[in-house]
């Protein structure tokens, strides 16, 4: 039997990951330790409630339930935070549960999530721990890798890094970007391709459990890994959804025009005025992403078992037509 604990596994990425081991793996005990309830109400038999942040609550926890196998995912994923203490989940929660988590002999091993946000967009790493770190979460995660790097040398862990992981249980994609698709909302700046890491949350729980059972610990050990689908252009990802949900491709105006909007965004919320696009997401539009991803590719049977582009978007949509009401409707016409 896999004991496997997972912290943060009422969130998009910890709801699905729990669907795919439990869909995937016959012998296998799982046990949600998060804060919030469960997504999915099938969850709720395997969900305690308990922040990390209580040290005390969540020894109890660990050494009642003794797990082989640790997925840390628990966080409060933001681009907006005003600084690192708005992340205490992320660092002192890191530290609480690594430290419980290196007493308890029965854990095998420690699988820390972390962000492609601990370098900026844009950079390509040049080793594990190289850091240039994207908003203050990017910094809570950095701050979190490197306490994983500072535990008992004999303890086995390794960290993850999604990048931009979509799909069925996303937290606000349902509700801001693929409603913008559909309405045909959204104006992609410019013609020039730009790449990014776009990553299947299906694929990645493929790539989560591959690390947690079958491939040999000495080989990952101690080591970064990012988890992802290959990069593709932006505008490919983005016309495969607006396809499925309007029936048309996304719209284009030059770039110079999204960079004025961008920065009359970027001025009124310095008023508290809300505004649709900013400097800060037309920086992370244009950008073309490099990332160290093949490592991860090369030691699993990836192209087999992933998902494809157009598979993905329409379990997604199929998803989105029949939990989120503003996309009911489609489903009846």
């Amino acid at each position: 039997m896999k004991k496997i604990l997972i912290t943060g596994g009422s969130g998009f990425i910890g709801t699905n990951l729990i669907d795919y081991l439990l869909e995937n793996y016959e012998e296998v005990d799982i046990l949600n330790v998060d804060v919030a309830n469960p997504r999915n109400e099938h969850h709720k038999s395997i969900w305690k409630k308990v922040n990390i942040l209580d040290k005390e609550q969540l020894s109890i926890i660990i050494e009642s339930f003794k797990p082989s196998y640790v997925v840390h995912l628990a966080a409060r994923p933001s681009l907006y935070g005003k600084s690192i203490e708005d992340f205490p989940e992320i660092v002192e929660g890191t530290k609480n549960l690594v430290t419980l988590c290196n007493d308890i002999s029965s854990v095998k091993r420690f699988i820390h999530i972390s962000t492609q946000l601990v370098c900026y967009p844009g950079v390509h790493p040049k080793s594990d721990d190289e850091y240039s770190p994207y908003t203050f979460y990017g910094l809570s995660k950095a701050e979190s890798e490197k306490i994983i790097r500072s535990i008992d040398p004999n303890f086995k862990w390794l960290i993850l890094r999604p990048t931009n992981i979509w799909g069925p249980w996303h937290s606000s994609y349902p509700y801001e970007m693929w409603p913008y698709l559909k309405k045909r909302y959204y104006m992609h700046p410019g013609y020039d391709k730009s790449y990014k890491y776009y990553g299947f949350v299906i694929n990645v729980c493929y790539q989560i459990s591959e690390f947690l059972f079958n491939i040999d610990i000495n080989k990952i050990n101690k080591k970064v890994f990012y988890t992802t689908d290959p990069k593709i252009p932006s505008e490919d990802y983005l016309n495969a959804f607006s396809i499925a949900l309007s029936g048309k491709k996304i719209n284009r105006i030059p770039r110079f025009i999204w960079y004025i909007l961008a920065s009359f965004g970027s001025l009124v919320k310095t008023l508290k005025i809300n505004f649709p696009v900013d400097l800060g997401r037309y920086f992370r539009t244009i950008v073309s992403e490099s990332l160290p991803v093949e490592k991860t590719i090369e030691l699993m049977d990836y192209h087999t078992n992933a998902i494809k582009l157009d598979q993905s978007v329409k379990l997604t949509v199929d998803w989105l037509k029949n939990n989120i009401d503003e996309f009911k409707n489609d489903k009846k016409k």
